[in-house]
C-alpha cells in the first residue's frame, strides 16, 4: 500500500502542529509533528485500519535512514552522470546551467554545514534539478 502526495507539497493534519525550518539554500523544510504513514515507517510492518475508530493503527516509528555518507554518494553519482553534459564549444546558454548545477551539487556538504556543530540533518537536503529535467 502507498500513500502518495505531490512532490514538494505538505499535507497538514488537523490538530497537529507543524515544524518549519529555513534551509541555507533558500528553501523551507516543513513536516508535521507526527509523520504521515508512508513517510518514515518500515514497510515490513502490517498496516491496519480500525473501522470503529475510523483511523489507522500507527506502526512503530523508524527514523529516516539517510546519512551524510549516503548524501555524498548520491551527489557523487549525480556529478558522474552529468560529466558529459558540458563541452568547451557549447553555447553559454546551454553550458552555464550545467556549470551552475554541478557547482550546487559540489557545494551541498558546505551549504548544509556538514561536520559543523550547526549541521543540518541529511534528509533535509534539497537536491538541485538537472537543467534537462527543469520544465521550461
Amino acid at each position: 500500500m502507498a500513500i502518495l502526495k505531490p512532490e514538494g507539497s505538505t499535507i497538514t493534519i488537523a490538530g497537529q502542529s507543524q515544524t518549519t525550518e529555513s534551509l541555507p539554500d533558500s528553501t523551507t523544510w516543513s513536516e508535521n509533528a507526527k509523520l504521515e504513514l508512508g513517510e518514515a515507517y518500515a514497510g515490513s510492518e502490517k498496516l491496519e485500519y480500525d473501522l470503529d475508530a475510523e483511523s489507522w493503527k500507527t506502526p512503530a516509528y523508524h527514523a529516516v535512514p539517510t546519512t551524510w555518507d549516503e548524501v555524498v554518494a548520491t551527489r557523487n553519482n549525480m556529478l558522474l552522470a552529468s560529466d558529459g553534459k558540458i563541452a568547451d564549444d557549447m553555447p553559454a546558454a546551454i553550458k552555464n546551467p550545467w556549470i551552475a548545477y554541478r557547482t550546487a551539487l559540489r557545494n551541498i556538504p558546505a551549504t548544509y554545514n556538514r561536520g559543523d556543530s550547526d549541521e543540518f540533518a541529511p534528509h533535509k537536503v534539497s537536491w538541485p534539478l538537472a537543467p534537462d529535467t527543469v520544465a521550461e
